[in-house]
């Protein structure tokens, strides 16, 4: 036997008291016969004996204890048969398992060609997300940086972009892939810097960055954080240790740590609206409230996928858009924005 030319097939039957009622075979003579009218017509047009099909009718009938065809003899224009109510309710059961096993199946090629994508929030990449998804079968969560990559690590997502911070090689995101057993694993598909802010809403009497953070340490003005996970709240909470042993403060009294922001707009969102004096953000998210911003630092944003993902036509597009005229042309544009250092663009 050739196995090269051996095809897997799924089979769907009905079982009536464990015993095998109706298959494949005998749904398409059911369909043939409600068709025709006829069930020496519908023998024809299947190919089959028309002894053979009325074994398969008998073997209903003996097993359910019910008709399934009704026939009539003779007449001016000839016998003919159709189905019993029974009958024809079998058929429709079957049917209706077939196309559900088909639309099943169908979903889970679909799947299977679909892209997965976890990111850390941020406004120029969600723009890619969406030109993506115009194109290509994308999904998408942003749960933060350390769960997008746990998601890799998982294979729960195909791709994921991070931008944490190892203090103490002081290099982004390579050092975690190691973390999480990913050096091995992935492929940079691409990146780009963003600058980081700490911004102040304008009538907060803020004279500085120091004065600022001293006014949060101190309790006298309420802090928008970003949710846990996130590169952004590791950062904050870096600096916020830093500034409390500089200023000689024991115990801070930050204010606004219960309520986590998901995303960089909905810290924005929060001080603006003046639910929050103060957050750490993207310059270009605080330009656009309006708010009061002092420079933080620049910091790497990059995409990785799985090595096993990267057939996938999502996957691929993906990476021809961190590398394109337009993606260059909105790293440009926006404010807090600047190709990674090293990129070729």
């Amino acid at each position: 036997m050739d196995f090269g030319t051996v095809t897997p097939r799924i089979e769907i039957f009905l079982e009536y008291d464990g015993k095998k009622v109706a298959d494949s075979s005998a749904a398409e003579l059911l369909r043939a016969i409600k068709e025709k009218g006829s069930i020496l017509s519908a023998s024809h047009s299947l190919g089959i004996p028309y002894s053979k099909a009325w074994e398969i009718l008998s073997r209903i009938e003996r097993i359910s204890g019910r008709k399934v065809v009704e026939t009539k003899r003779g007449g001016k224009r000839g016998g003919g048969a159709h189905l019993t109510a029974f009958g024809d309710r079998l058929l429709a059961v079957y049917m209706k398992a077939k196309m559900d096993l088909e639309k099943r199946t169908a979903m889970a090629e679909r799947n299977s060609e679909s892209v997965f994508i976890a990111y850390s929030n941020d406004p120029l990449f969600a723009m890619v997300v969406d030109r993506l998804s115009g194109e290509e079968n994308v999904e998408s969560i942003s749960p933060g940086s350390g769960m997008a990559l746990a998601m890799l690590t998982l294979n729960e997502a195909d791709v994921a972009c991070c931008h944490l911070y190892d203090a103490e090689s002081g290099e982004y995101n390579v050092p975690f892939l190691k973390k999480f057993w990913l050096h091995d694993r992935v492929v940079r598909l691409g990146g780009f810097e963003r600058e980081l802010v700490f911004a102040f809403r304008r009538d907060s009497g803020v004279e500085g960055l120091e004065d600022g953070i001293r006014k949060i340490l101190e309790g006298k003005l309420r802090f928008a954080a970003r949710n846990l996970g996130s590169g952004t709240r590791e950062l904050a909470r870096s600096l916020f240790e830093r500034y409390a042993r500089a200023f000689g403060i024991r115990e801070a009294s930050i204010r606004g740590l219960e309520y986590e922001c998901r995303t960089h707009e909905d810290v924005a969102y929060r001080i603006a609206n003046g639910d929050a004096d103060a957050g750490i953000l993207l310059r270009y998210v605080a330009e656009k409230y309006g708010l009061q911003a002092y420079h933080l630092k620049w910091e790497r944003y990059e995409c990785f996928a799985l090595r096993d993902c990267l057939y996938k036509n999502g996957v691929k597009k993906l990476q021809e858009l961190l590398n394109s005229r337009w993606f260059v042309g909105m790293l440009e544009f926006l404010p807090g924005y600047k190709l990674a250092e090293g990129e070729n663009q």
